[in-house]
């Protein structure tokens, strides 16, 4: 009634006959809908935007369909050797905090200030603490630090990642987060 909007009364009388009538029906109705066979599994869906061929393509078509192949593998191709081991690792960003009165900046304590050189271990990466300071767009302190293996296989200096910090520049390296959580991340490496 909900569904379809027909009433019980206008239904029509599916199990009023009596046993045996209904497994000869039933036997002979639907029989021939259990017996074939299901089509086979579909493949799973390219990755790409590649639309099918069609049948009767011209040399042209054909030629801008494979170059767009080879486009498309490429750029796989080079995402696949951007990722380590398949995982892309994203920069750790804080969000802004939603006050209403900017705090004023300030310098770090002695002791953030002595996490700086400080190598931990997170996430199974080695990291090393590159500066304490204060961010002006997040209005809080924060610890800046970078992967010191890949900093090492790209021949990145810590002068070239102070540089990359004060222009804006984005190198895969170099993070920050809160210095809460950095100081949490160097007493667990230490108690490991």
């Amino acid at each position: 009634m909900h569904v379809w909007r027909v009433k019980q009364k206008d239904l029509p009388h599916i199990g009023d006959d009596k046993g045996g009538v209904v497994v000869e029906r039933l036997m002979s109705e639907f029989v021939p809908v259990v017996a074939t066979f299901l089509e086979g599994k579909p493949s799973p869906p390219l990755p790409s935007p590649l639309r099918l061929a069609h049948p009767a393509q011209t040399r042209a078509a054909t030629a801008f369909h494979m170059k767009q192949v080879v486009a498309i593998s490429d750029a796989l191709s080079e995402i696949a050797e951007s990722t380590a081991e398949g995982a892309f690792h994203a920069p750790r960003r804080l969000s802004p905090r939603a006050s209403s009165t900017p705090s004023a900046p300030r310098n770090p304590t002695a002791a953030q200030a002595r996490t700086v050189g400080e190598d931990f271990e997170e996430d199974g990466a080695d990291w090393r603490v590159l500066t304490v300071e204060w961010d002006a767009g997040l209005e809080a302190l924060v610890v800046w630090y970078y992967d010191a293996d890949m900093a090492a296989d790209a021949n990145l200096t810590e002068d070239d990642m102070h540089l990359a910090r004060t222009e804006g520049v984005d190198l895969d390296p170099l993070e920050c987060s809160g210095i809460a959580e950095v100081k949490k991340w160097i007493r667990d490496s230490r108690s490991a």
